[in-house]
């Protein structure tokens, strides 16, 4: 397994998704030609909620509602990972290198769950949006996160 994209920093902030807010994506321009898996920074969970991952295709800057490829982790599965980077295995898909893709982060269940950000937008290759209940919001800053492939390939990495 290869990393293709990563945007490591995090700062003392932190995203969270609780309150009414139970969407959240990361957009990214892969330049591998598959997914494998990502992996997301998870800095706590109150209450547990499930958890969905999806890759999704691109609408007008938001994610669509195509998805890719999923994973859904039951709230009890996804708290056992404890804190840190965690790595979430996907079903592999093709994708265009160059073109916009969307991590998309769904949940459900009550409580609230945090993940490690960078407080400025520094992986130019995308963006993160919180759903606001009506519309996706840009919050001018980053997830933590990397992507998979299998193979052997380029890599841009970003860390300080």
């Amino acid at each position: 397994m290869t990393v293709d994209i990563s945007q490591l920093l995090q700062d003392s902030n932190n995203a969270y998704v609780g309150n009414g807010s139970y969407l959240m994506a990361q957009s990214f321009t892969p330049r591998a030609n598959t997914i494998f898996g990502v992996s997301l920074y998870k800095i706590s969970c109150v209450n547990h909620m499930d958890l969905t991952v999806s890759i999704r295709t691109n609408n007008a800057g938001v994610p669509s509602a195509t998805v890719l490829t999923s994973k859904t982790y039951p709230a009890a599965e996804w708290e056992a990972f404890g804190v840190g980077l965690v790595y979430v295995p996907l079903t592999q898909v093709a994708l265009t290198p160059g073109t916009l893709y969307w991590i998309h982060l769904g949940f459900s269940g009550g409580g609230t769950d945090y993940f490690g950000y960078y407080s400025s937008s520094v992986y130019t290759g995308g963006t993160y949006l919180e759903w606001n209940g009506s519309s996706w919001t840009n919050k001018l800053c980053d997830l933590t996160f990397k992507t998979h492939f299998l193979g052997v390939g380029s890599q841009a990495i970003i860390t300080g």
